[in-house]
């Protein structure tokens, strides 16, 4: 049981959206820089917090948090558009991590819950500022993944 195999299953996932994932290198953990190589569908996750259920039958259950940030760059056709496109892209995300509860087969997975974050923001690039314009729409979802694990060794013989 562990976070590595929760994110690295929700990357593959994410990954085989081909419509809106151009190269699998558009999902990535922990590296925005995919921001700056003018892509217009990106997902940076991160590993969220987690919390533990009380430990009961040589079982333990973990909630691992993670962090999925959804980018679209926005379009020449303006903000109006842009949010349309980003709605069906979010739409799209939750639902194909719906269609994998227990994120493809990961060991002990026994449910995922999606969530947002807040609202979608816009995003400016960094040197040019807001009177630029926006260069991305943004939100972040929260994915808790529930997942259960025996406990042996220690005080567990």
């Amino acid at each position: 049981m562990t976070a590595e195999a929760v994110i690295n299953a929700t990357v593959t996932i994410l990954q085989s959206m081909t419509t809106y994932f151009v190269q699998t290198a558009d999902v990535t953990i922990g590296d925005d820089s995919r921001l700056d190589r003018g892509k217009d569908y990106i997902s940076v996750l991160w590993p969220g917090a987690f919390r533990s259920d009380e430990t009961e039958n040589y079982q333990t259950t973990k909630h691992w948090d993670i962090l999925i940030d959804l980018f679209i760059r926005y379009g020449a056709k303006g903000g109006a558009t842009t949010t349309i496109d980003f709605i069906k892209f979010r739409d799209a995300v939750i639902s194909k991590l719906d269609q994998y509860p227990t994120l493809n087969g990961v060991v002990g997975v026994t449910e995922i819950v999606i969530s947002s974050e807040e609202d979608p923001v816009p995003v400016f690039e960094k040197n040019k500022g807001e009177q630029a314009g926006p260069a991305f729409l943004m939100q972040r979802l929260r994915m808790v993944v529930s997942q259960r694990s025996a406990i042996s060794g220690g005080e567990f013989h």
